[in-house]
This record gives structure tokens, sequence and C-alpha cells, in this order.
């Protein structure tokens, strides 16, 4: 991989270093006709020449890299599997020394012929024993390896088939989790193609509204219209806020970034939640332990964009990334600016009572996930790249993409 790196990068250097030239010969060109646009152009051709020059310094540098790891990757790949097939065969010697060790102990037992008290059912009983374990001892395959006079040790004829095993037990838990990852990007360009299609069919109904708007109608359906427009676009900027401050948050790894619960309700609003009072209990000259995003000048309500560890507003356990403050203590913040809003937050002493509610995202975003794959056909068994080694195409299929809603759209789009 690293090698095909830096083909792709000498080959981008040289369309680079063909396409400067010719815009150099066109650029000269007109010198004569205006010689300081000439020369400002140049100038910011020299610029966008040094930018690119060290983006592929940093390209070659993360490159080196990568196949430094790549090179890291395969030693260490060969000294698993080798230390995989010494463990295997020293659990072989172990097994090989146990049965040594235990037909030994029976060979030294009291004869029956010299301890006349011993029961007569003894001896039988210790010869098929020891009959057993010997035999056990020439199927052994270290014993068609060794004499018996031999020591065991590591050599090439007992190394070389544990190795061997050992790879391709490697080799089959890396084919699963490639077969794994396959389909996890093969859902996901199925997906996109999903969305896309979906988006295109939203983005002619936006058009049709739009031109709609253009004609002459009625007051009161041209205000019914625009009011569906302008709440839609106010419900796509807030979602877009909320998960930007909940994918920060989860980066940052100060919380898990939970949600409130919210019971099952088809009746229910989509994305609104209820809207809960929360009673902040502080000590006196400490903060809420909250930071805040929007604001009237941003078109989004007050929302709680990052919650202080260990902090009041955390230790409450009832307020959540996202939420949008709409009272502090009988105070109206709905229509407050961000300055205004911050500012009587700050005037609050003691106790606080904060009236909030939840707007969430869209429930087939996935953006928090760790692997970020945001469509999933399959069965999360099917693509558990940690139980690779019981890889299974399985028929059914669990979750399947849903496309992103919006208000009054989910039915006349499709």
């Amino acid at each position: 991989m690293a090698s095909v790196g830096f083909r792709w990068l000498d080959i981008l250097e040289k369309e680079f270093d063909k396409a400067f030239v010719d815009l150099d010969l066109s650029i000269s060109e007109l010198e004569s006709e205006d010689p300081d646009l000439v020369y400002n152009v140049r100038q910011k051709i020299c610029t966008l020449s040094s930018c690119f020059a060290q983006l592929t310094h940093k390209a070659q540098t993360i490159f080196q890299n990568s196949a430094k790891v790549e090179a890291e990757l395969i030693h260490m790949r060969a000294e698993l599997t080798e230390s995989k097939s010494k463990r295997e065969v020293l659990e072989t010697e172990l097994h090989h020394l146990l049965l040594q060790l235990h037909s030994s102990q029976l060979s030294r037992l009291p004869d029956t012929l010299g301890n006349k008290r011993l029961d007569q059912y003894i001896k039988p009983e210790i010869n098929v024993i020891k009959q057993k374990l010997e035999a056990e001892i020439r199927q052994s395959p270290l014993r068609g390896a060794l004499k018996d006079a031999d020591e065991l040790k590591f050599s090439p004829s007992l190394l070389e088939p544990a190795q061997y095993k050992a790879n391709i037990v490697q080799l089959q838990s890396e084919n699963s989790a490639l077969r794994n990852e396959l389909l996890a990007l093969t859902s996901e360009v199925y997906g996109a193609k999903l969305a896309a299609k979906y988006l295109d069919k939203e983005l002619a109904g936006r058009i049709q509204q739009l031109q709609l708007l253009g004609r002459e109608m009625r007051g009161d359906v041209r205000d019914k219209l625009w009011r569906q427009l302008e709440s839609e676009i106010l419900l796509q900027r807030h979602k877009t806020v909320v998960r930007a401050c909940r994918r920060n948050s989860a980066l940052n790894g100060t919380n898990k970034c939970s949600k409130p619960e919210t019971e099952s309700n088809p009746e229910a609003t989509e994305h609104f939640g209820d809207i809960r009072s929360v009673l902040v209990k502080r000590k006196p000259d400490q903060g809420l332990g909250i930071s805040i995003t929007g604001g009237r000048e941003h078109g989004v309500p007050i929302l709680i964009s990052e919650l202080e560890p260990n902090g009041p507003a955390a230790v409450s356990e009832q307020l959540y990334i996202g939420d949008a403050i709409l009272y502090v203590n009988d105070i109206d913040l709905r229509n407050a600016c961000h300055r205004e809003a911050v500012s009587i937050l700050q005037q609050q002493q003691g106790d606080c009572t904060l009236q909030v509610q939840y707007i969430a995202a869209d429930e087939s975003d996935n953006s928090l996930e760790e692997d970020g794959f945001n469509f999933r056909f399959f069965d999360e068994n099917v693509c558990d790249t940690n139980n690779a080694t019981n890889y299974k195409v399985t028929e059914e299929i669990v979750i399947t993409p849903t496309a992103p809603r919006t208000p009054e759209s989910s039915s006349g789009s499709r």
C-alpha cells in the first residue's frame, strides 16, 4: 500500500507541474496587455504552488509513516504466528511429559508379590492404566519424531506444521474481518444511493414549493406554504447544530451522549420531546456546568452544547446535550440572543429551575457510531469483526436504512 501511495503522489506531482507550466504559458500571452494583472496572478500561482509543495511534503511524511507501520504490522504478525506455534508445541510437550510422569509413578508402585496385603485387583488395574498411558505416548506426534533418549526441543520438523496451522488461523480471521468490512461498505454504497434518490425527490418537492411561492396565490395559502418551508429550514438547522454538539462531545470523551427516554406514542411529534422541568442544585459561587450555543441571531434556540464533567448539571443526570433551554427560573429564553442568554444564566444565584425540551436528530443518523457506518443492511452478527472466525451470512435483514424525514413530507414525496 505504501508503494501505491508514493506512485500516486508521483503521478499527481507530474500532473500539477504540467498544469502549472501550461497555465504560466497561457498567462504570459496577456503580459503585454495588462502586466500588473499578470504579475498579481503569478503571485497567486506561486502561493498555490507553495501550498501544493507543503501538502506534498506532508503527504510524503504520512506515506513514510504508513510504510513503517505496515512493516511493523507484518513483523508483529509473523511474531504472533510464531508465538502461537511455539505455544502449541509447548502444550504438546507438556502433555507428553505428564504422560511420562504418570507412567513413571505407576511403575514405582509396590508389586503384589512383594506385599501380600495389597488387594488382588490393584495390580491388574495398574497394568491397564499403564498400558493406556504407554499407548497414548506412542501415538503422540513427538514420539514419532524423537527417540526415547532424545530430549524435547524446537526442531524444524515439529515447529513448521504448528506455524502453518497458526498462519492458516490468522489468515482465516483476517479474511473474515475483511469480508465483514466489505459487507458493511457495500451496504454503505447501496444506502447512500437510496438516500440520494430520496433526497432528489425531496429537492424536487422543495423546488416545486419555491415555484409555487413565485406565483400569485391567496395570502393565507402563501403564508402557510412559507411557514412550512421556514419550519423545515429551522428544524434542519437545529438538528445540524445538535448533531455537531453531540459529535464533538463524543470525540472529546466528556460524556456518553445519552438521550432522554421517550414513551412510544405514535401520535406524538416525531422530533420534539416533552418539556421537562429540571432542578439544578449547586453550591454558592458555583456555575451551572454547561456551555450553550445558538440564539435568536442564529435562528435556533438556546441549546446545551456541552456538560462539564462532575458539574451541577451533569450530576443532576436530567440534562442532555441538545436540550433547548426554554425558561430559567421563569425567565423566558425562547426569543433571547446568545449574549442575553449568557447574561441571564450568569445572573442566577443558588439553585436553578430549567425548563428544557429535547429535539432529537433523525433516527437514521449514526454519526456517533464508532465505526462511522450510517446504513446497516445486515445483522450485527454478520458484520461483527469480533466474531470473525464464526462468519455466517444470515438471510434475515434486521436493520434497513431510513432516509431523513422532514415535517409533513414523509408521505407526499415518495
